[in-house]
């Protein structure tokens, strides 16, 4: 699992699996003793922590400890990437046992309809991926439930109003939306989209969509 945030809408994806954007204080123990970090982002696979103190190096062994379900699971893990961050490192970790998943699909679903945390109303799906907005190509960066963020060579304003066809579990579906905001990115500009009030198809339509991209 990869964990680059390059804005270029030329690249491809070079993550293995889409990642829910979370918020959540975890235990975990490693070789260099135990703390509290915070758990930044989940896939089936793996998972980003951001550290206050070094948990370890490249191919160490992590474990960490995370309420599900009202259990406590122990999730081992193994460092793949360390990056400094402004306060501590940011900790890319790979899931060792497969034991583990069933708890793993568990904690997804639960904070996938949970709050997004902050100010934000719902949690994203980040996964780049290409799409269509009115006939014209984009990246899709990532989608909730109540909007996506969309790379794109056109012009976009904020206020200018989109439509964006989403090929779903359940077919290719239109959903319109408002821009938000806009700002310059490598080559392109990146688009904040959040969508209309939904009908009852289109909420099933998309809430399908965000499970196909966690593989849920």
């Amino acid at each position: 699992m990869a964990y680059s945030d390059d804005d270029s809408p030329l690249l491809p994806e070079q993550r293995a699996e889409a990642r829910l954007e979370v918020s959540l204080s975890v235990q975990a123990t490693g070789p260099r003793g135990s703390s509290c970090v915070l758990l930044r982002n989940l896939a089936r696979g793996g998972a980003l922590v951001a550290a206050a103190e070094p948990l370890g190096s490249a191919g160490d062994e992590v474990t960490l400890y995370v309420p599900t379900g009202g259990t406590l699971c122990d999730w081992r893990s193994e460092i793949v990437r360390v990056d400094p961050a402004d306060k501590g490192e940011l900790v890319g970790l790979r899931f060792l046992d497969s034991r583990d998943q069933r708890h793993i699909d568990e904690l997804l679903e639960t904070l996938l309809r949970g709050p997004g945390g902050g100010t934000r109303r719902y949690p994203r799906v980040q996964r780049r991926t290409p799409v269509k907005y009115d006939d014209r190509p984009a990246v899709l960066q990532d989608i909730s439930y109540g909007g996506v963020s969309l790379l794109t060579q056109s012009r976009l304003r904020v206020g200018d109003r989109v439509s964006i066809a989403l090929d779903t579990p359940v077919g290719v579906t239109a959903m319109s939306g408002r821009v938000v905001n806009v700002r310059a990115a490598a080559q392109a500009c990146r688009a904040g989209i959040q969508f209309d009030p939904l009908a009852a198809a289109e909420a099933q339509a998309l809430d399908a969509y965000l499970h196909q991209l966690l593989a849920l």
